[in-house]
C-alpha cells in the first residue's frame, strides 16, 4: 500500500509533542486546592450539559455531584475553592490534545450579579 501524500500546504508532524500549552511544563495529574474565579455557564449538548467556570485562561468543568452549589448563579461571576484535578486529553494518534481541568469539593466565596 503507498502511503498518500499531505495535500499542499499541509506537514504532518510526528512529535515531540508539547507538553501542555504553548511548550509549558504540564499539571497532569496534579490535584490542588484552588481558589478561581470567574462566570458561570452551562455548556454542551444532548440530555446532560455541565456546568464549567470560564476564567481568563481556561475553563473548570464542575463535578455533577456539586452543581447544585453553581446553578442558580448562571451567568454571574464567582469566586470558589475547590480541589483541582488536570487530565491531559490527547487524540487518537497520541498527539496532545490539551487538558482538561475539573473542580470537586467547592466552597462558594463570593457571587456578584
Amino acid at each position: 500500500m503507498q502511503e498518500k501524500e499531505p495535500p499542499a500546504g499541509i506537514q504532518l508532524s510526528t512529535g515531540p509533542y508539547p507538553s501542555g500549552p504553548q511548550g509549558e511544563v504540564s499539571r497532569v495529574g496534579e490535584v490542588s486546592r484552588v481558589r478561581v474565579s470567574g462566570v458561570v455557564r452551562l455548556v454542551g449538548g444532548g440530555p446532560i450539559p455541565e456546568l464549567v467556570i470560564t476564567g481568563q485562561d481556561r475553563e473548570w468543568h464542575i463535578n455533577r455531584e456539586e452543581d447544585y452549589l453553581l446553578k442558580d448563579l448562571q451567568h454571574q461571576s464567582v469566586t470558589v475553592e475547590g480541589i483541582e484535578t488536570v487530565i491531559e486529553l490527547k487524540f487518537a494518534s497520541g498527539a496532545y490534545a490539551g487538558e482538561w481541568y475539573t473542580l470537586t469539593d467547592i466552597e462558594l466565596i463570593e457571587a456578584e450579579e
